[in-house]
């Protein structure tokens, strides 16, 4: 039932309302039964409505129409797509140098050669790939021939960069892996694709470079990389070598690009047109070959991540423009999700990887899990993707067996979860809601043919259908899949898939989407269910087409997982029992659940007082259940230890959360006891680490941000345990960010000692300089070692901030830092200020690069997060009045000290929230005695000005202060307002009389304002003035301002010290004290005189004067800087850009170093106290990229850099850089270093910032091993002249400059070390001069000659071949033997020879026939392989078996003659025909007689079983007497009959009773009720209604009715019950609804801009839509207004918005109906603002009846007076033959005083009020008719009296309060200030008309034409309603 509320006072009858109501109903029932679902409000609640469900469901039966195929999409795949979508599987296969190198891009490989880099040894095992793919059920290998470092990985004619170049050859000889692996492919069927990465880091026509090398423009391009890429193309794919017998079904062009890569546009036309001249239908295929990564050409489209998984919406179709060459496939997260209406059909192609890389490496080549891969291929494939799993190879040419074993696996599972379809079980059916046309071709059957061609499709104009698979028994399940016939497109746009046991009932949703495709593979948690229903829906003009559905269960390996970690010990709430030590005990009422969604699919919940215990054994605990709003707090102890409290209420409901762990506890025996405390609680099961103390591994967090080119250490935990060690990797792997954004190779080992539970491992982000968006990747622990648990957060997602996107990001940094007030922080605002101001500059830096503005927003974010925020003032941090010059504070009321005087209020003092203010929060109810104190110093008297914001509800609030230690005088303000919604200020003095510390005390009067905060200032505070005095002492710079400057007290003064082009700032001293060779300093808080005073000395880097290099090892770096250094200019004398300092503002010291050209020199003399490596960041300018330098000392004291380092950069010297160098430091002591101009010259200088990073420890040189060296080469140069002459002279050289190092006291390691490599290589290289040439041609002869006799070796004796085999073996190898003698050649020769001629011939010997033996053989393995042996003699088998084996010896035999063979072959068959077979015992049939007894007992009570299972135990009992009859029956068959009556016996199935009553149980969860409640019994037939009501401060969340939702109804019928129901209600806390108020602002906006123009409007109507805007800006600026008043205020405003414009002259039509006259009568002219009286005479006999001006009755006057007239108008006079007279007054007057006292309904019961209504509402109907008798109206009026004297008043149920001050009874932590009307209805008088019908027969008072308009009269309508629902708003508050 709806209360009344004065709102509804004019509103509809309650007759009406019913016949609204009925024909609602009849509309909702015409669209129920046109199928349409419907969600709208009826009775108060929110009901969804459902189309009738299907009951004449349609099977392959009785098919006989006919209809045509439906129409096909537009968009459709070509063949190549079709079977891919459908295949589902493929492989990627990378492999190359980054196999070698452990690396993912090859981009740093440089000039290395590719045998450097390439160093397979092994022949590449293609065939073991290839075949484990096949077998796994992979349908396709894309290869990656060439990856963006441009190794070829084939026999290239166009590049040297290539496999064969690395000298690998396979065992024929052959130098082509693509060609081998293509072999394979062929050999096993297997689709080729080819992956020919487009960017090519190697390949020197990549890019634009003219014929030197250097980059230039296209157009002077000197090589033409498409061309080459082109030509790479046709040469792979116009060999029949390549490819699956030659052909190639994909092309992969990645898009991948470092962002470093040179400029290169591709020629993808010219490209695409070589590639389907082969490959595609011009090469004469069925389709074109597919492409990725071809822009508009794209026929294969990247997923958009590198995880294998796709949107779960995702279509196959994108848009593309051709013209343009783009692509759009709908980007949406991590996922391109594509488009329904998308023009080109792009198959969805997700690529992953089954190892964390793409290439192989050492720490890279763990597999992943089989959940990881099960995860991928349901997210992939089951949401309509192929999977592209990539699969590497190592480096040995072979794949890691753990992989294939990963391959195999993942294979077999597939096909193991997808091999049997329940739905086409036995006992199992599909059937429909409808078959197109009823024709056979469209049956339901389709579907479950495995054949993608057939399909099911309803009827055209059908757009959505119905699937019912029943399948025959409640059965276990937990994937259903569905495909469309995607042949004809992809169309499906709605989805949802239905579960339930049985063949009726309720169903239970599994999934709901929107679209199908190729395939959809619904997976949830085991379920059992029957019948299975899916519902499809496409758009107008289309129908559904499916091609196949299945229902599966998948095996362990492919299940969905549950959120509990493997290797966690999982106790049930089902398990009860805990005898074993674990288990759940329960006390009170726990209601257990069944459903999939909870982990096990079990869950318990209770109410307030119910309780729980856990016994468990481990080291840790975790409780999982459900997070929901209507679910609350729980108590919960472990070990009986202190209690804690953990709430489980949520926002939103989720089940199988974690909501409570236990903290690390000792290994042993644990209790946790649980009581819930609050509202309802949830909970599945629990999880234990249980592994003996060893623990549980994980990540702190499962989240984390990083900027590029940074290193983070992400911390990894143990918990549950601290025993033992445990080791794991952290595997970084791609998301949307991939390898050009983080460092792939970083794999940090996890190492966890014993006791050690804390540890780090780093992650590494990459700097990309393309403007990508923010990025992720996943960091994933894996490789865990054995007996540790990998935790919950085992991977966590890293977002990259995107550089170049950082300026937005900088700007809502900056803008929410902007917000921040000094005085809400303790500490850290000025490091906060400073990095604010800086991000500022920054971002006000439109030439500011990426790394600055990232750079501004990390500090930024790092002094934000310094910031200490203030929680109170305290005598420690007390408030300080600023009394400095310009200064202000802002004194936040929050802050304040809260003292409320009142006990058990409703509105207490205290701190609430709100946007308005700006800390977003105040002080709400300061009230009475309430007060509250803020503890301040003061150090300055004098006068104060304060600012206070506030909001107030009474014109009258207002407050006082005071303060306890007399510094400030006593004083008081007004702060009131009569609108709470609207925040103002008020402004007022502070006197403070004296310095000091005290606490202000504010006080409220009886009604005091809402306090935000005081913004206090400095008015009239004496302050002094000072001198500050600034000089400089001698010559070389300048101190600004200089001489004396007056500084007022408390502010600072800056100076600036610059010294000149010579001069460096020496120090600088103030009063007295250095401070520094500072260059500023600023005087802060100046509260004296002082002195500052700068010296400067010669700058520049002298012999005398060196630059000292820092000592301390990572110390501060010392700065020299360049305009110091001794410059030489190497120019003509007339050169134009001499080298030369110059100044400028952006160099450090204001100077810097110009025009160093090639062969300039800079100097630097300087002074090493240590040797070591030294780091200096150089800063510069540059215009040249090529820009560099060079350096060397001229006693070699710093090792020489004569190779260029490159300094530069190409931005035309607009930018300041660094870029950091090294020095190494050979020798301590003085030196000279000098920097050399390369030939590109150098950039522009400004200092070197020089950093000591690693001393040198002094090394001992080793010269032992050369002196032994040159020993030995002397040795060997005593028989120089057994040497060539070039190896001995190269040797004596070797020797000579090695004895020179010996000699070289300053001799280092390194050249000691290759003076050694030198003489051993030489001795190495001594070459023996050449023996004289040796023939072995007739022995090469001779050999051959032997080889082709051995051909027929079995000719001959084996001793004369094995004779001659030795011979030739020892041949073969004189001849390889390069030093062999003529002699050594000539026996060898003759040795082979006669070896040849000594070959003896066998004798013959006759040939044996052992056919007969064979057939023999096999016969008696046939035999006995079908042979039942207990049911023969053991003689006679073991026979049998002997003989076998004697004929398989002879059958070996090669000797054996046709007489041993003959005899073998006759044994078996003797043997065969000597099986005896044993005697039968005789059957034991005692068990059968008594089953057939007992059931023939059942039968004797038929009646009380279904007939179904009766006559099944009839049949069972038949077959058991035809076993008993039969005397030869044996046991077997005589315990079968027993088993088949057994199990007929207890199937039988008893009729269900008649029941006459049924139960429907009604639950409330916390938060309202429900009645009736419990267990409601119903009779048979009849409705039930159950009322829900919530209790104050809650709604009705959801209804559930058997399970299924019928929205938040506030009541609900059972109509007609028949069987038992259930009704289960949640409730939810409020919450307030933020109203749009998007177009009313644009209303009031639009409304003040036509204002500006008012005097061209009528005065009244400006007037009136200046009130209605006035309105409406409360409205917009009420924080918690609902939507209702807000719509009704924009509709009044657009309403009065409808102003009439000025006009001069007016018509006024006046006339007169039948019985009476007007005077004056017709068209009356008045002019504005002029009056005009109309008079109006009855004829005799006739009386006025009514006057309408307007339209609208102005009651039986007799004169009419239009007065200020603004607009048209008309007035009517009617008549009516006259009557006795009725007296209306007393109605008139009781119906006003009655309606008033409704305006305050709220004071009175309900029943007492709706009983007045209906009088008022019967009374006014009395009013209006005018045939009304006076008896009549004398009725009515005593019945409204009597009403009205019986209205009752509500109790009081609290202590009574000023009206001015009541509470808002819909914001309760928000009391707008004392007097806010909060419960006074002080408006009721809006709602009267503001003008008085006149009484009959006397002039009526004046009124304005203007308001009598048509359009002023809906004007007015609006604005009442806009006014009732304000009056309404201001009630409820």
């Amino acid at each position: 039932m709806r209360e009344y509320n004065p709102i509804y006072k004019y509103g509809m009858s309650e007759r009406r309302k019913k016949v609204k109501k009925k024909a609602l109903y009849k509309k909702w029932m015409s669209m129920l039964l046109a199928g349409v679902v419907t969600t709208t409000g009826f009775m108060g609640g929110t009901v969804t409505l459902r189309a009738a469900e299907t009951t004449n469901w349609i099977g392959d039966e009785n098919l006989t129409g006919n209809a045509e195929a439906p129409a096909k999409d537009d968009v459709v795949p070509d063949k190549n797509q079709f079977r891919y979508q459908k295949e589902k599987l493929a492989a990627f296969c990378h492999f190359g140098p980054n196999t070698f190198n452990e690396i993912e891009w090859g981009e740093h490989y440089g000039n290395q050669k590719p045998s450097e880099i390439f160093t397979l040894k092994n022949d590449f095992d293609a065939e073991t790939l290839v075949k484990t793919l096949k077998d796994a059920g992979f349908k396709k290998l894309i290869v990656t021939a060439k990856h963006h470092d441009g190794f070829c990985i084939w026999d290239s004619e166009h590049t040297e960069y290539d496999v064969k170049a690395s000298g690998y050859k396979n065992k024929n000889g052959e130098s082509d892996i693509l060609a081998e692996i293509s072999k394979a492919c062929t050999d096993q069927n297997m689709d080729m694709g080819l992956y020919l990465s487009p960017w090519d880091i190697h390949e020197p026509s990549y890019g634009y470079k003219d014929e030197h090398g250097n980059p230039t423009t296209p157009d002077k391009d000197a090589k033409d990389y498409n061309e080459f890429y082109n030509n790479q193309l046709e040469e792979i794919l116009g060999n029949p070598k390549y490819g699956n017998d030659g052909h190639f079904v994909e092309v992969w062009m990645d898009g991948a690009k470092g962002s470093g890569a040179n400029a290169q546009e591709y020629d993808f036309k010219k490209w695409f047109k070589t590639i389907q001249d082969n490959e595609g239908k011009a090469a004469g295929y069925d389709a074109d070959c597919m492409l990725f990564g071809a822009e508009a050409y794209t026929t294969v489209r990247w997923i958009g991540n590198e995880l294998g998984i796709a949107g779960k919406d995702t279509w196959s179709k994108s848009k593309v423009d051709k013209d343009k060459n783009t692509i759009n496939s709908n980007k949406q997260g991590n996922a391109t999700v594509g488009f329904e209406d998308g023009d080109q059909w792009t198959v969805p192609e997700a690529d992953a990887r089954i190892t964390s890389g793409w290439f192989w490496g050492t720490k890279k080549n763990t597999p992943k899990t089989m959940e990881e891969l099960s995860d991928m291929y349901f997210n992939s494939v089951g949401h309509n993707a192929t999977l592209l799993l990539n699969v590497p190879p190592n480096n040995q040419g072979t794949v890691d067996k753990a992989i294939l074993d990963r391959v195999t696996e993942f294979g077999n599972n597939i096909k193991a979860t997808f091999k049997t379809n329940l739905a086409k079980a036995e006992g199992a059916s599909v059937k429909v809601s409808e078959v197109r046309g009823g024709a056979k071709e469209y049956k339901p059957g389709n579907m479950i043919d495995d054949n993608d061609e057939t399909y099911w499709a309803t009827s055209d104009g059908k757009k959505s259908g119905e699937i019912l698979i029943d399948l025959g028994k409640e059965t276990k399940f937990d994937v259903v899949s569905i495909e469309e016939a995607i042949q004809n497109g992809q169309r499906i746009n709605n989805y949802k898939v239905e579960y339930r046991n049985g063949d009726s009932g309720t169903w239970t949703l599994l999934e709901e989407g929107k679209t199908i495709g190729a395939k959809r593979l619904c997976r949830t948690s085991e379920t059992t269910a029957r019948q299975i229903k899916i519902t499809v829906g496409t758009c107008d003009g289309k129908v559904p087409m499916i091609s196949e559905i299945g229902v599966y269960k998948s095996t362990e390996d492919m299940e969905k997982p549950n959120p509990i970690p493997k290797g966690m010990e999982v106790i049930d709430v089902e398990d009860k029992d805990v005898a074993d030590g674990k288990g759940f005990t329960f006390k009170g009422k726990w209601n257990p659940e069944n459903q999939p969604q909870y982990i096990n699919g079990t869950n318990t919940w209770a109410n307030a007082g119910a309780e729980l215990e856990l016994k468990f054994h481990g080291t840790k605990a975790y409780l999982f259940g459900t997070l929901d709003p209507g679910h609350g707090t729980v108590e919960i102890t472990v070990d009986d230890g202190e209690k804690v409290t953990v709430d489980t209420k949520a926002s939103k409901r989720a089940v199988g959360q974690r909501w409570f762990e236990t903290p690390d506890l000792e290994d042993g025996d644990h209790t946790i006891k649980l009581k819930v405390t609050g509202k309802a609680v949830g909970i599945e099961a629990a999880a234990v680490i249980n592994n003996g103390g060893k623990g549980m591994i994980e990540l702190e967090s499962d989240a984390y941000t990083m900027n590029e080119e940074e290193t983070k250490s992400l911390k990894v935990k143990r918990v549950g345990g601290t025993k033992g060690e445990i080791r794991a990797k952290l595997q970084p792997n791609p998301g949307t960010a991939i390898q050009d954004d983080y460092d792939t190779t970083l794999i940090p080992e996890i190492v966890l000692g014993e006791n050690q539970t804390e540890t780090t491992a780093d992650v590494k982000t990459r700097r990309n300089t393309n403007k990508t968006g923010d990025q992720y990747f996943t960091a994933e622990i894996t490789d865990v070692s054995e007996g540790a648990i990998l935790g919950f957060n085992k991977k966590a997602k890293i977002t990259i901030k995107d550089m170049e996107s950082s300026e937005g990001a900088l700007a809502a940094l900056v803008k929410e830092c902007e917000a921040y007030q000094k005085d809400w922080f303790t500490s850290g605002w000025d490091e906060f200020a400073s990095a604010l101001k800086q991000a500022k500059v920054v971002l006000e830096d439109k030439n500011a690069t990426p790394e600055k503005r990232n750079e501004a927003e990390v500090a930024l974010k790092k002094a934000k997060e310094g910031l200490v925020k203030r929680e109170k003032y305290t005598a420690e941090d007390p408030f300080a009045f600023p009394w400095r010059k310009n200064s202000s504070a802002i004194l936040e009321a929050e802050f304040a000290e809260l003292h409320n005087t009142g006990e058990n209020e409703k509105w207490p003092l205290k701190v609430s929230d709100a946007d308005w203010a700006s800390n977003k929060k105040f002080v709400n109810s300061l009230e009475n005695e309430d007060t509250i104190t803020i503890p301040y110093h003061v150090e300055k008297p004098g006068i104060y000005h304060a600012v206070v914001t506030y909001r107030s509800g009474s014109e009258t609030n207002r407050f006082s202060w005071s303060d306890d230690a007399g510094n400030i005088q006593t004083g008081s303000v007004s702060a009131g307002n009569k609108d709470s919604n609207v925040t103002k200020t008020a402004e007022f003095d502070i006197t403070v009389t004296k310095a000091g510390s005290g606490v202000l005390t504010l006080k409220g009067d009886a009604k005091a304002p809402q306090l935000d905060k005081f913004e206090i200032t400095p008015k009239d505070v004496k302050l002094s003035e000072f001198t500050v005095n600034a000089s400089i002492e001698g010559e070389g710079g300048t101190i600004t301002p200089s001489g004396e400057t007056k500084v007022t007290e408390g502010e600072n003064a800056e100076f600036k010290i610059t010294p000149d082009k010579t001069h460096k700032v020496a120090d600088v001293l103030v009063d007295g004290e250095s401070v520094g060779a500072v260059t500023s300093y600023t005087l802060k808080d100046v509260k004296k005189d002082a002195t500052i005073v700068a010296k400067f000395a010669p700058a520049s880097y002298t012999e005398e004067n060196r630059f000292n290099f820092p000592t301390e090892v990572n110390g501060t770096a010392i700065t020299a800087e360049a305009e110091h250094f001794e410059l030489k200019n190497t120019g003509a004398e007339d050169e134009k850009w001499k080298l030369e300092v110059k100044d400028a503002d952006w160099a450090s010291n204001g100077y810097f170093v110009n025009s160093m050209n090639s062969g300039d020199t800079i100097t630097l003399p300087y002074h090493a106290e240590k040797p070591g490596k030294y780091k200096a960041t150089v800063q510069f300018r540059s215009g040249d990229a090529n820009n560099g330098l060079t350096w060397a000392e001229k006693d070699n004291k710093i090792a020489a850099q004569t190779e260029v380092v490159k300094v530069g950069a190409s931005d035309g010297a607009k930018e300041t850089h660094t870029q950091e160098i090294e020095f190494v430091v050979n020798e301590a002591g003085n030196g000279t270093l000098v920097f050399t101009a390369p030939e590109k010259n150098a950039p522009q200088l400004d200092k070197f910032d020089i950093q000591f990073v690693e001393e040198k420890v002094p090394v001992v040189v080793d010269k032992d091993a050369l002196k032994a060296t040159i020993e030995t080469a002397k040795e060997a140069l005593k028989e120089a002249d057994k040497y060539t002459e070039e190896s001995v002279k190269a040797l004596e050289a070797a020797v000579a400059e090695a004895e020179k190092v010996v000699a070289d006291e300053n001799a280092t390691q390194e050249s000691v070390d290759a003076a050694t490599t030198a003489v051993e290589e030489a001795t190495k290289g001594l070459t023996e001069k050449p023996a004289p040439e040796v023939n072995k041609d007739a022995l090469k002869t001779a050999i051959e000659t032997a080889k082709e006799a051995l051909k027929e070796a079995d000719k001959y004796t084996e001793e004369s071949v094995k004779a001659l085999e030795a011979a030739v073996a020892e041949a073969e190898k004189v001849v390889a033997d390069e030093n062999a003698t003529q002699e050594s050649v000539d026996a060898a020769t003759t040795a082979v020879e006669e070896a040849t001629r000594g070959l003896a011939e066998k004798p013959a010997v006759p040939e044996v026939n052992k056919d007969a033996l064979k057939a023999a053989i096999e016969k008696a393995e046939d035999v006995l392989e079908n042979l039942e042996e207990d049911a023969y003699t053991p003689e006679s088998v073991e026979a049998l078996k002997g003989a076998l084996e004697t004929a398989k010896g002879v059958f070996d035999n090669t000797d054996a003659v046709q007489a041993e063979v003959d005899q073998a072959a006759e044994a078996i068959e003797t043997a065969i025909s000597g099986l005896t077979v044993k005697p039968a015992p005789e059957a034991d049939k005692t068990a059968l007689k008594a089953a057939l007894a007992e059931a023939a007992q059942k039968l004797e009570n038929a009646e009380s079983f279904t007939e179904e299972s009766v006559n099944a135990l009839k049949e069972a009992m038949d077959l058991a007497q035809s076993v008993l009859d039969n005397p030869e029956a044996n046991q077997a068959e005589a315990d079968a009959a027993t088993t088949a009556v057994r199990t007929a016996i207890e199937n039988l199935q008893e009729k269900p009773p008649v029941q006459k009553e049924f139960t429907i149980t009604a639950v409330a969860h916390g938060g309202g009720t429900i009645d009736p409640s419990g267990a409601v019994k119903v009779e048979e037939g009849k409705d039930q209604v159950f009322t829900i009501q919530p209790y104050e401060g809650f709604e009705v969340k959801e209804v559930f009715v058997n399970g299924e939702s019928v929205g938040a109804v506030t009541e609900y019928k059972f109509e007609a019950v028949r069987a038992d129901a259930s009704i289960e209600v949640f409730f939810a806390e409020k919450e307030a609804v933020q109203a749009d108020k998007t177009k009313l602002n644009e209303s009031i906006a639009a409304a003040e801009e036509l204002l500006k123009h008012a005097e061209d409007y009528v005065p009244e109507d400006v007037q009136n839509l200046m009130e209605v805007l006035d309105a409406a800006k409360a409205v917009a600026a009420d924080p918690a207004v609902t939507q209702e008043t807000v719509d009704a205020a924009q509709n009044a405003l657009d309403a009065a918005m409808n102003i009439a414009p000025i006009q001069k002259e007016f018509a006024i039509m006046a006339a007169a109906g039948e019985g009476g006259s007007i005077t004056p009568c017709g068209t009356v002219k008045v002019e504005r603002g002029m009056s005009q009286t109309f008079a109006i005479q009855p004829k005799e006999g006739y009386v006025i009846s009514d006057v309408l001006v307007n339209g609208q009755s102005v009651g039986a006057v007799a004169e009419y007076t239009f007065c200020d007239v603004n607009a048209d108008a008309n007035i009517t006079a009617l008549f009516q033959k006259a009557a006795v007279s009725t007296d209306k007054s007393q109605l008139t007057a009781v119906i006003k005083e009655a309606e008033e006292r409704l305006e305050q309904a709220d004071k009175y019961t309900e029943e007492t009020v709706k009983a007045l209504q209906k009088e008022v509402e019967a009374a006014q109907f009395i009013l209006a008719d005018k045939e009304a008798s006076q008896a009549d109206i004398d009725a009515a009026v005593q019945k409204v009296r009597t009403a009205i004297d019986a209205l009752e008043e509500k109790a009081q149920t609290e202590k009574p309060e000023n009206p001015d001050n009541n509470k808002p009874d819909n914001k309760p932590d928000n009391k707008p200030g004392n007097g806010n009307n909060g419960g006074q209805n002080n408006n009721g008088n809006n709602n009267q008309s503001s003008t008085q019908k006149p009484s009959a027969g006397t002039p009526n008072k004046a009124v304005k034409t203007g308001d009598a308009t048509p359009i002023a009269g809906a004007v007015s309508g609006l604005l009442a309603g806009g006014a009732a629902l304000l009056a309404f708003l201001k009630r409820r508050r």
